[in-house]
């Protein structure tokens, strides 16, 4: 069932519903949308899943009246119904004004403990899950939010972590234990804040390897996913979105077209062909990853496209707070699962290669770019991740705000294993300081930063 801005849904007992805008869409799934319903403002929750439409409508429905009955503050819901002649169920809620101030982590602390005294958990913690108005937090998913009968405290110091892991932005231990404190004295017993760390960490590389990262793979609100025979391709939704939506479906169908003598080459290589041009509004990179020869595109045609790679650890490093380029989309020639040529489009920006601008920056902008570049192996080594080409013309730094970017994630590994991790982690520092071998005090300076962290 497709749902459209400026139309009417017949209800089965109340009326019409007339759909103002789309909210958010999850693809087979369910409509969240602004409209209009007995002369009031309203927002609906239209359920469309071929088999468990009603399911998924009864979840939140009961989820809605169990918040009530502990006065947790939800939007109230005005009606449960049925769309005239379709499978599908609708619940309609208040509209409620948002405010766009950041929401606040006591608020958010103090509703999960309201949740816990309760025994209740809620499995899907995330920002979008709530809403701001009048100083107050409202819950307004309440589908995935259950009550436990068993193990209670294992089950509730689980949702706890997950809190942290998923909600919160990232805090030091100090703050952490501050909240503990409050939880510890509402819920009547300890935390093994050893064990709880432990967990968050799991959790948040759980979170973004098996759930934030899939998604990118998939139709979702943020994202348009189209495979067919001979093309596959991701890109944002909003870029498709206006007038200039026919010329980026022009590039994703013929993105060679773009390749030709009047756009401006910043590479030309055997393996890679980068280009700087505009499409619609945007100042892009793109990308091409060449087949070299026939053997090079025989054996490119089993695996994953170089591109697709690049997509998927640049949402990562996002996840990561790793600055890197913005994401566009990507595209792959196909024949079925068969690989070919692919195209990674990012936005432009106005920087220059880390390798030009260490050596000639003062000793105080230096020592902040050697910051920069540290706490980006740092967050690199916690999620396991090696970049194996960390050579530095592949850190740009941007010219106006001075922030290191790492690029070119083509070659990027996730490491399970300690051991392994070590030796290629190791390989990595190697190659970042094999830059400045000329620049004995630029180096010496590299090398220290890297032994205070145990690198070296």
């Amino acid at each position: 069932m497709d749902i459209y801005p400026n139309t009417d849904l017949v209800l089965k007992k109340d009326g019409t519903l007339h759909i103002e805008s789309i909210l958010r869409y999850i693809p087979r799934s369910r409509y969240v949308v602004k409209a209009r319903w007995q002369n009031k403002e309203v927002v609906a929750k239209i359920f469309i899943h071929p088999y468990k439409a009603y399911l998924h409508a009864r979840r939140e429905q009961i989820g809605h009246d169990n918040m009530l009955k502990i006065n947790m503050l939800v939007p109230q819901l005005y009606a449960y119904d049925k769309i005239q002649d379709q499978q599908a169920y609708v619940l309609i809620f208040e509209y409620i004004q948002t405010e766009t101030q950041e929401i606040d982590a006591v608020l958010l602390l103090d509703t999960l403990i309201k949740w816990h005294q309760n025994s209740f958990i809620q499995p899907d913690c995330h920002r979008g899950n709530f809403l701001i108005a009048k100083n107050n937090i409202y819950i307004i998913d309440t589908a995935k939010i259950k009550k436990i009968y068993f193990f209670k405290k294992k089950h509730l110091l689980n949702n706890l972590a997950l809190f942290y892991a998923q909600m919160l932005t990232p805090k030091n231990e100090t703050a952490i234990e501050n909240d503990l404190v409050r939880y510890e004295q509402a819920l009547h017993w300890h935390v093994d804040k050893k064990h709880l760390y432990k967990d968050i960490e799991e959790k948040k590389a759980h979170r973004i390897e098996h759930f934030n990262l899939r998604k990118i793979y998939r139709n979702c609100s943020s994202i348009v996913w189209k495979q067919r025979l001979t093309l596959a391709y991701a890109i944002y939704r909003d870029t498709l979105q206006g007038e200039f939506k026919n010329q980026w479906l022009t590039f994703l169908n013929h993105p060679d077209i773009y390749f030709n003598d009047a756009v401006h080459y910043l590479k030309k290589g055997d393996s890679s062909t980068l280009i700087q041009t505009h499409i619609g509004t945007l100042d892009v990179v793109i990308k091409r990853y060449n087949l070299k020869n026939p053997w090079h595109a025989f054996l490119r045609l089993w695996q994953p496209s170089r591109a697709s790679r690049n997509w998927y650890y640049i949402h990562w490093l996002i996840q990561l707070n790793i600055s890197t380029l913005t994401p566009v989309t990507f595209i792959e020639k196909r024949f079925g699962f068969l690989r070919k040529q692919a195209y990674l489009v990012t936005l432009a920006i106005d920087a220059e290669p880390l390798l030009h601008v260490l050596p000639l920056a003062s000793e105080v902008e230096q020592d902040n770019l050697i910051s920069q570049l540290i706490d980006i192996l740092k967050k690199l080594r916690a999620a396991h991740l090696v970049h194996r080409d960390l050579k530095a013309t592949n850190f740009l730094v941007e010219k106006i705000s001075r922030k290191v970017y790492l690029i070119d994630l083509d070659g990027m590994h996730h490491v399970s294993f300690q051991y392994i991790l070590q030796r290629k982690f190791k390989k990595d520092i190697q190659r970042l300081l094999a830059n400045w071998q000329q620049d004995t005090h630029l180096q010496q300076k590299l090398c220290l930063a890297l032994q205070r962290n145990g690198w070296m």
